[in-house]
């Protein structure tokens, strides 16, 4: 898998931002809201201090990573980084819109590396950018892009703070001033697919309409299972769907995808916590194919505490081909206990 992660930022509320990211700093300073996504849309905006971030660890130690999401500021600064690529707690490569408009990579966040040229960044607008480095002492890399065109191409560089050659977490952050984010994704070079520049991409939620094959789990109110996870964003645990059996499971049918373009993954976001004492595991399910097979997640060990179960599907799982307007509306998600 090349795909790592992906997030339009449409569906959790202020609190819950560590449902899908690990680490942020904090509710004061990351926010998300109806109006701070593209076209007015939901989204997420991070400021008015640079200390303010969202941290998403890294499944291994990536030596090449590729980033892209939709950004607007509200002010450049010369002196503050929107952008960390971590070893750990130390900053390997960071990024800056300088307030003359051009965008600065560092080595940490002291020695610039490599530049664009001026006059491409104004407060105000939404940009889609892209990152793809490569983390070496002496042959890093550094592509850029902006809107789809390449704004910096560099080779030959020390793009590596400390010793080893690698990151293993990436920051979103505030510049100094309010920094709004949209469809972001994360991949790698691994894999046949989706290991390079994705371009501009949209990111879509899409909730729960009907239940499905599966209702295994109970309801904590009234019949209809999917009326209990269908919340356009979570803002706390007012319903849900529970169950203590291994093996209990629901799939929902979802709302009609009707978008065109071709389409690079689907993620399953579900928001899980164990009530009781103990460790329990839960795995996602994507039930697809002309002939349906439940196709699961990997196990996710849940504690008392809500945490987000994700799961990536680069294409249909079961024809392993491009998912498709029909397959995702032909398909069910949900959720099982696993042990």
């Amino acid at each position: 898998m090349a795909l790592l992660f992906f997030d339009g930022f449409g569906h959790v509320d202020d609190g819950y931002e560590l449902l899908k990211w690990d680490d942020w700093f904090s509710t004061l300073y990351v926010t998300y809201d109806t109006g701070y996504g593209k076209d007015s849309g939901w989204g997420m905006r991070i400021g008015s201090l640079a200390s303010g971030y969202l941290a998403k660890n890294l499944p291994a130690q990536k030596a090449i990573i590729i980033i892209g999401t939709r950004i607007k500021f509200d002010s450049l600064s010369s002196s503050s980084s929107f952008l960390y690529f971590l070893d750990s707690t130390s900053v390997q490569v960071s990024v800056r819109a300088h307030t003359d408009g051009s965008v600065n990579v560092y080595r940490s966040t002291t020695t610039i590396i490599a530049s664009s040229a001026t006059g491409l960044i104004s407060t105000g607008t939404w940009y889609y950018i892209e990152f793809k480095i490569t983390f070496d002492n002496t042959t890093g890399t550094v592509d850029v892009k902006l809107d789809g065109t390449s704004i910096i191409s560099a080779t030959s560089l020390d793009t590596c703070a400390t010793s080893n050659e690698y990151i293993t977490s990436i920051q979103i952050r505030s510049n100094g001033n309010y920094v709004y984010f949209d469809d972001l994704y994360i991949c790698d070079t691994t894999g046949s697919i989706r290991n390079d520049f994705l371009g501009d991409v949209e990111i879509k939620t899409y909730y729960p309409n009907a239940d499905g094959t599966y209702t295994g789990l109970t309801p904590s109110t009234g019949s209809d299972h999917y009326a209990l996870v269908d919340e356009p964003q979570l803002v706390g645990e007012t319903d849900y769907n529970y169950g203590s059996a291994i093996g209990d499971k629901d799939t929902y049918d979802m709302t009609t995808y009707s978008e065109s373009g071709n389409v690079l993954g689907v993620q399953i976001c579900a928001a899980v916590r164990n009530s009781s004492t103990g460790t329990m595991k839960v795995r996602t399910m994507c039930r697809s194919g002309t002939t349906p097979t439940d196709n699961e997640g990997a196990d996710f060990a849940i504690s008392q505490t809500m945490k987000g179960a994700l799961t990536i599907y680069e294409q249909e799982p079961t024809d392993t081909v491009d998912w498709t307007a029909a397959k995702i509306n032909a398909a069910e998600f949900g959720l099982k206990i696993s042990s």
